[in-house]
């Protein structure tokens, strides 16, 4: 990515919220999946609160890789 030019020094904290944005999804998601969707709360069941930290980091991700040119759609559009 050096030597393309996609990626400079001013990126760097995008690029650190990506990389912790992945380090964050894959430990929740890991979580999740030893666990179950649904869990017991009070008696009753609920949601996995799990599941909406592995979505909202999967989301970050998504958009930190969008800016940063790291999907196959952003690099199409990319005019480098």
């Amino acid at each position: 990515m050096r030597g393309s030019d996609v990626i400079v020094g001013a990126d760097a904290d995008v690029l650190r919220c990506y990389c912790e944005a992945v380090a964050r999804y894959a430990q929740a998601a890991e979580l999740y999946a030893a666990s179950s969707p649904l869990m017991r709360r009070d008696g009753e069941l609920v949601k996995n609160p799990l599941h909406q930290v592995v979505r909202d980091n999967a989301d970050a991700v998504r958009l930190f890789a969008r800016e940063l040119g790291l999907s196959p759609s952003a690099r199409a559009g990319l005019h480098v």
